[in-house]
């Protein structure tokens, strides 16, 4: 049995990240640790998948991503993308926006995050004929949101997600 293997014997259930069950679960997390009330947590990410929507995503804290194993693609709002393989330390503001593909069941990417105290409400960023503007994730989950259905067909249609009016 590998490491991780091992590792993942000792840890909490995971939680399972599928944009309100619309999509195949792309990513497994497990928190390690939590220490100082909450203000700094220690997760293990399991890379699965693509995100489950074209549409950009932030993080409600401040965090730092540690490359363990494995790779992603990350897309960020200029239409850069950027390749990333383990090992690698990185960091980012909790406003920072992107969004991942690359990793499979078959070709997982290993992370540990470190995030700090929530700054701000996680979400989506999603085109609209403005510009990109902020949805609240509960929003963008909820059962019936057109904002997901909308990014998830055009994940499935492996096209652009059109302006939103």
């Amino acid at each position: 049995m590998g490491l991780l293997a091992r590792l993942r014997s000792f840890l909490p259930p995971r939680e399972e990240i599928n944009i309100g069950r619309r999509v195949p679960t792309f990513l497994y997390r497990w928190e390690i640790v939590s220490i100082l009330g909450g203000q700094l947590r220690v997760y293990l990410h399991k890379f699965v998948g693509s995100d489950g929507t074209v549409d950009l995503h932030d993080h409600p804290k401040r965090f730092w991503s540690i490359g363990l194993r494995g790779w992603y693609r990350e897309h960020l709002a200029d239409g850069t993308t950027r390749v990333y393989r383990a090992p690698w330390i990185r960091t980012f503001p909790a406003e920072h926006r992107h969004r991942t593909s690359g990793p499979t069941p078959q070709t997982p990417c290993w992370t540990l995050v470190v995030v700090g105290q929530p700054v701000r409400e996680w979400g989506f960023w999603v085109p609209f004929e403005r510009g990109l503007e902020f949805v609240g994730w509960k929003t963008y989950v909820a059962p019936g949101s057109a904002y997901a259905d909308a990014g998830v067909a055009a994940v499935k249609d492996q096209q652009p997600c059109p302006g939103r009016a």
